[in-house]
């Protein structure tokens, strides 16, 4: 893991090359967002917040942070079910 620098973005920068370059740190630092239970996935969005840069950090938190998909949450309203796999079946 030596040398290898923390990836950072930026509004302007490239989305793929800072998706390659987040992924390769991730598996660096041994941390596995399908790994066992929320706690993988809270640590890869906790180092993803961490990578991001000034307008980038702002859309961040105002729209995936602070918020809950208000939409995915209206379809499984009055369904009795917990997921949307339930709801599909």
């Amino acid at each position: 893991m030596a040398g290898i620098p923390h990836p950072y973005f930026d509004w302007n920068d490239s989305i793929p090359d800072f998706l390659a370059q987040l992924r390769l740190d991730l598996q660096n630092r041994e941390i596995d967002p399908a790994g066992a239970g929320a706690n993988g996935r809270a640590q890869a969005l906790g180092h993803l917040r961490a990578c991001m840069r000034g307008r980038t950090l702002e859309w961040f938190d105002e729209e995936i942070t602070t918020k809950t998909n208000w939409e995915l949450t209206n379809l499984t309203d009055g369904t009795g079910q917990a997921n949307l796999v339930a709801v599909n079946g």
